[in-house]
């Protein structure tokens, strides 16, 4: 049951990955993520890398290597949900089984309820 429950806390720990990873790669690398994925034209929650158009690529001042950090920040945003999601289902069916387990202790094995 403990075990479940530390899984579906990280879960939730982990939720809060996706709104604050852009603003600290922004903070440390100076890179404008939160625009550049605003002003992306791949939709957010898709590993594909987020596709940037040269106008708006101009218009951030992005080279090269900021459009890679963007790229690296949007996988590491989705893959952080999408662990986030399994990491909740997970404890919550390791939470389910160790309360059937914990209440199946109660009876004896001949109950008929």
């Amino acid at each position: 049951l403990l075990v479940g429950a530390v899984v579906v806390t990280v879960g939730h720990f982990l939720m809060a990955v996706p709104g604050l990873l852009p603003d600290l790669v922004e903070a440390r690398s100076g890179v404008p993520v939160g625009a550049a994925l605003a002003a992306s034209t791949t939709p957010l929650g898709t590993l594909a890398p987020p596709t940037l158009d040269a106008a708006t690529t101009a218009r951030l001042g992005l080279d090269a290597g900021a459009v890679e950090t963007v790229a690296r920040a949007a996988f590491l945003t989705t893959a952080s949900f999408y662990a986030a999601l399994a990491c909740i289902a997970l404890g919550a069916g390791l939470m389910i089984a160790a309360g059937t387990a914990l209440i199946g202790d109660h009876y004896a094995p001949d109950d008929p309820r």
